[in-house]
């Protein structure tokens, strides 16, 4: 049995796909569809690390080295 997706996985899906669909199309550029899947990238990891910030703020938090 596979781990359920977290909320908002199956958008980001989505998008990503969507994404490659338009640049196949001809619809986007190069560059347009790096700085897409760029910002989706970054959208889904900045969500994941508040999300851990939330439950276990000791991850997120800064520690002198």
């Amino acid at each position: 049995m596979q781990p359920m997706a977290p909320a908002g996985m199956l958008d980001e899906r989505s998008q990503f796909w969507e994404i490659l669909a338009l640049h196949e199309n001809g619809e986007i550029t190069d560059e347009e569809a790096t700085k897409k899947l760029m910002g989706l990238y970054q959208a889904s990891v900045a969500g994941q690390l508040r999300a851990i910030g939330e439950t276990k703020p000791s991850l997120t938090s800064r520690h002198s080295v």
